[in-house]
């Protein structure tokens, strides 16, 4: 599946395609916002969770490797 095509689904089904072979990676906190990172076939999805509520907001797609710069941090290589 490219970007394109995961982009063109409806939420849910982005959702039940990221569960089944999503792989998790990370996540952080940005503003109000708690931050999933997956990788997908190809590329990255970030999945947008509401502190407060914990409701998914948005789902956002890249390819780029430079918008991985905010987990950079995270990363403990042992």
């Amino acid at each position: 599946m490219e970007l394109y095509e995961f982009n063109a689904l409806d939420i849910d089904s982005k959702v039940i395609l990221l569960a089944k072979n999503g792989v998790y990676l990370l996540n952080r906190v940005e503003g109000n916002y708690l931050i999933n990172l997956y990788t997908l076939y190809s590329f990255y999805v970030e999945l947008w969770y509401i502190n407060e509520t914990e409701e998914l907001e948005t789902i956002k797609t890249f390819k780029n490797h430079s918008q991985l710069d905010p987990y950079l941090g995270q990363i403990v290589i042992k």
